[in-house]
């Protein structure tokens, strides 16, 4: 009677154990970099809108859809060892030879101007570049726009990062 419940719960352990691991090599490697450019007079600091733009809108999103993110600066060292000091220059020829070899599946850009003053709100843009590495080609490469009329100057980086979501959900996990 011990051997069968001895099986039994070796089996149960085979069949309840595997799929955690089966999740870790099935999440997909997504390489996640920001760049904000704080000219702005408006208190906002490259750290709280990175939380509006990345944090609350674009990593959460990631991870429901079971990507692995990854933002290690040693990355982002090979855009700066080739010449380049932002995102939106490079080429996207360039950016696949870079990464190549380092098994990301997508490459987020994301580069941020000032958040400046418009009269009655406050206004602002991001550059995003997203590539999938398997076929080699954009799913978007352009200007993210954000304004706001009423809201503050950290609601126009929450509304970038709500549109960098839908693209998101748009073009790449459709």
């Amino acid at each position: 009677m011990r051997k069968i419940l001895f099986i039994l719960s070796a089996l149960l352990l085979v069949i309840f154990v595997q799929p955690a691991f089966a999740t870790q090599d099935n999440q997909t490697r997504v390489l996640v970099g920001f760049k904000y450019y704080n000219t702005s007079l408006w208190g906002m600091t490259t750290k709280s809108v990175y939380k509006d733009v990345v944090k609350s809108n674009v990593f959460p999103f990631l991870e429901k859809n079971n990507c692995t993110i990854v933002t290690d600066e040693k990355y982002f060292d090979k855009l700066k060892n080739n010449g380049y000091s932002d995102f939106s220059s490079v080429e996207r020829a360039d950016i696949l030879e870079m990464y190549k070899d380092d098994g990301f599946k997508y490459l987020i850009f994301i580069e941020m101007e000032p958040i400046r003053s418009s009269g009655i709100g406050y206004e602002s843009s991001a550059h995003v570049k997203i590539i999938d590495m398997q076929t080699s080609k954009y799913l978007f490469n352009g200007k993210v726009p954000g304004m706001t009329k009423w809201g503050g100057a950290g609601t126009v980086a929450n509304n970038i990062g709500k549109e960098i979501r839908k693209i998101l959900e748009e073009r790449v996990f459709k």
